[in-house]
């Protein structure tokens, strides 16, 4: 390891804070890796431990030496949670569809649409309608 030079004290301090706050447990994994590579951790405990080779860990550290915290999070969109209508919502929505028109609800159709009931449904519950299937069936 005479190659890597020691990391600061604030740069331990970060990946000991993203090691705590185990928001993304990507970057935890990263963070831990670093860590013990720092502590000289045998590269077989490393890799038992956070599943990654010491190549890797030593190509990981250049990149948060280089770019700090930033750069171990994860790159990858968090899905959003997908909520679903309860089934008094369910009961009201075909309520609607059967008793009135879209023109009641400030949309310029005498006809329903899925594009149309969708757009109600995301207005008045804020659920988002996924459906390819056509709104009669």
């Amino acid at each position: 390891m005479n190659f890597l030079n020691k990391l600061t004290n604030d740069q331990r301090k970060e990946l000991k804070g993203c090691i705590q706050s185990e928001e993304d447990k990507l970057a935890v994994r990263r963070s831990q890796a670093i860590v013990l590579l720092e502590e000289r951790v045998s590269a077989s405990t490393i890799e038992a431990i956070t599943g990654y080779k010491r190549e890797v860990v030593v190509k990981t550290r250049r990149i948060f030496v280089k770019n700090g915290i930033k750069s171990l999070l994860s790159k990858r969109k968090k899905k959003e949670h997908q909520a679903f209508l309860t089934q008094n919502q369910k009961d009201y929505i075909v309520h609607i569809l059967n008793s009135k028109t879209p023109e009641e609800f400030g949309y310029r159709s005498q006809f329903w649409t899925t594009t149309i009931l969708g757009d109600l449904i995301l207005e008045q519950y804020n659920v988002k309608y996924k459906s390819k299937t056509s709104i009669y069936l």
